[in-house]
């Protein structure tokens, strides 16, 4: 899902997932690309039951309707990217806002890669509250989670938990 330069966009997720269904990688395999100067609002919501099961393998979780790993609630999932956020990727001057979200299951196969979301480029901004980073991965010298480039990129999180469980 590409979100233009100078476009705005808010996906209110509600509980559901976003699941890509990465299984190979390509130059193109994050969920969300956000271009210059463009805003992405990822909203879920809070206190979800909605469950989302999958299995950890390699580090990483994967969506199977019959495994034995849940998450409750809005879910990105299934980013499979060469050299980007597997998730997000985010130019710059863009700015993403992420709330009540879990990120889990994105794949970045470059050492200037991210797991979940890479700001790369200038003036670029990340938000994310009450959400989690879980089960992300990247090449060597990536960021699993977070990778943050170019200068003044403003990064904020709060009430977040960022691990591999």
């Amino acid at each position: 899902l590409t979100v233009d330069e100078n476009a705005t966009v808010t996906v209110n997720m509600n509980g559901f997932m976003i699941n890509r269904k990465g299984n190979h990688p390509s130059n193109s395999g994050q969920v969300f690309l956000v271009k210059p100067n463009a805003v992405l609002n990822v909203i879920g919501q809070k206190d979800s039951q909605t469950e989302h099961k999958g299995t950890i393998q390699d580090n990483s979780w994967h969506y199977n309707e019959n495994g034995n790993y849940t998450i409750k609630g809005a879910l990105i999932t299934g980013g499979y990217n060469y050299d980007g956020g597997g998730a997000i990727h985010i130019q710059k001057n863009a700015q993403v806002n992420i709330n009540n979200v879990t990120i889990a299951g994105n794949i970045s196969l470059h050492s200037k890669g991210a797991g979940a979301i890479r700001l790369q480029g200038d003036n670029s901004g990340l938000t994310i509250s009450d959400s989690e980073i879980c089960y992300n991965r990247a090449g060597a010298g990536g960021g699993g989670a977070i990778r943050v480039e170019g200068v003044d990129a403003n990064v904020q999180i709060l009430g977040t938990k960022i691990n591999n469980k």
